[in-house]
């Protein structure tokens, strides 16, 4: 199976979650401007944070997804206030056909933490396990 998390974030937090989920799933993060769009991708995780200078980033590189080459689409965030990021970013990959599946990861992060927290590590690792076994069992 062909994994690839890609992760849109420069947030520390944020890249200690992709790197937890690329490792759980065997493969490694892709920073989001070295992604292959011309891969066929089994499975393919974004990662972003709520940032509001990600949004534009993230939508450029949705748009530029295409159903051909992308089988299944998860996505995952990290958030300290909200996660209303999550829902726009979802419905922006609904518009655009893509075929997102249903569960996503979106974890509140503690303010000024310095380290992913174990209980988000072992929700990644979760998260990622599920996904892995739908793609694999069911589609």
């Amino acid at each position: 199976m062909n994994i690839a998390v890609v992760c849109s974030s420069k947030n520390k937090l944020t890249l200690q979650l992709a790197d937890e989920l690329a490792r759980y799933g065997k493969t490694h993060v892709i920073e989001i401007n070295e992604y292959d769009f011309n891969q066929k991708t089994d499975l393919l995780i974004l990662g972003f944070s709520s940032l509001p200078q990600e949004k534009k980033i993230i939508k450029s590189f949705i748009s530029k997804l295409s159903r051909a080459h992308v089988s299944n689409f998860a996505l995952f965030s990290t958030y300290h206030m909200n996660d209303r990021r999550m829902q726009d970013i979802i419905s922006y990959a609904i518009k655009k056909d893509l075929p997102l599946m249903r569960e996503q990861c979106c974890c509140k992060l503690p303010l000024f933490s310095k380290k992913l927290p174990d209980d988000i590590k072992q929700l990644s690792r979760c998260y990622i396990d599920d996904m892995i076994t739908i793609c694999e069992h069911y589609y």
